[in-house]
């Protein structure tokens, strides 16, 4: 009898201390387990945190390249206005100059036809008032 009871008592220590390990290794995976989610949820947190320095950081090249390339294209476009106004103001002022070109050779050209019509007028003037002397003089 005295090694049965023995037997039970071991029997009853031995689960006694399988349930004490049950118990440890179920509190310890659980704590572990928190142990783990709190760090994994700061690991992702930071990388979320990075990802967005990362990310603002991408977009704010690239909408610096696009506001860059829509400067070069202004430049171009005013440009390209600019010099298409230079021309036109170019050929109107070389239109104008060759009308006021023109108008002061019709000018001259008056003025020398005034010039030679009087110069003519007087010439054949004299011609005649000689000419009529002439016939005077012979009758």
């Amino acid at each position: 009898q005295a090694r049965v009871r023995g037997l039970q008592e071991r029997m009853v220590v031995d689960r006694m201390d399988q349930s004490s390990l049950l118990f440890q290794s179920i509190f310890r995976g659980a704590f572990e387990r928190r142990r783990y989610l709190r760090l994994r949820k700061g690991i992702l947190s930071l990388q979320a945190r990075v990802r967005g320095i990362q990310a603002r950081k991408y977009t704010k090249k690239a909408s610096d390249a696009v506001l860059k390339l829509q400067s070069y294209a202004r430049v171009l476009i005013v440009r390209k206005q600019y010099m298409r106004f230079q021309s036109s103001l170019v050929t109107m002022q070389a239109r104008v100059r060759g009308l006021q070109e023109r108008m002061v050779v019709d000018r001259m050209d008056q003025s020398s036809l005034l010039f030679q019509s009087i110069f003519r007028g007087a010439f054949e003037r004299r011609r005649y008032l000689r000419l009529r002397k002439g016939i005077l003089s012979l009758q």
